[in-house]
């Protein structure tokens, strides 16, 4: 395999990978985590223990009882999941450019390419915008309710993050390559398109 064609499935599946794992840490109500593990909090979601029960329950749902960006109890919160909720769209939006490019890569048409390396760009930045404006919620009084009063800012009180969040930074961070891996798909089809033209 020529290296063109290696990087552009390494940056098509790199796309993949960080679009579902995005979006599947998007949709967890796990971002931070009583620590007798009573509540979870996500970005539209949360969980808590039903003791009313033999064995405890878990009941999640969603903030304010049915799905919509004003039932989040927070300001902060609510620009976190607008932002990285369009960071995660964005990212899907480019995977599958990237996957339409794979079938018509041929001629150095770059132009797919291009328009994604823009679109992931644009997505980088929503999710760690939304990923670093999360935090600033934790001094809302609903989270005081249920993590104690001494919670601010990047102080979560007696909660703690929990693997949801880990897993969006981790996510987040490694979108970072697919604008970079894109430049070079874009760079080596074109020097690959001319070597053939010259021979």
């Amino acid at each position: 395999m020529e290296m063109s064609g290696f990087v552009h499935y390494l940056w098509t599946f790199l796309s993949m990978l960080v679009s579902v794992t995005c979006t599947y840490s998007l949709l967890q109500p796990e971002w931070f985590v009583h620590a007798d593990f009573m509540y979870s909090f996500g970005m539209y979601a949360y969980c808590l223990r039903d003791f009313r029960y033999t064995v405890p329950r878990q009941i999640c749902g969603y903030y304010g009882g049915r799905f919509g960006l004003g039932s989040v109890p927070s300001r902060p919160w609510q620009a976190a999941c607008l932002l990285y909720g369009g960071g995660c769209m964005f990212l899907t939006v480019s995977f599958l450019f990237a996957l339409l490019s794979l079938s018509i890569r041929k001629g150095c048409d770059t132009t797919l390419v291009f328009m994604c390396t823009y679109i992931q760009i644009l997505a980088v930045v929503f999710l760690l915008s939304g990923i670093l404006s999360f935090p600033f919620g934790l001094s809302s009084s609903y989270f005081q309710h249920y993590c104690g009063v001494s919670a601010s800012i990047f102080y979560p009180g007696s909660c703690h993050i929990s693997w949801a969040y880990m897993l969006a930074i981790a996510a987040s961070s490694l979108s970072i390559f697919c604008p970079i891996l894109s430049r070079f798909v874009e760079n080596t089809e074109c020097e690959d398109e001319t070597r053939n033209m010259d021979i």
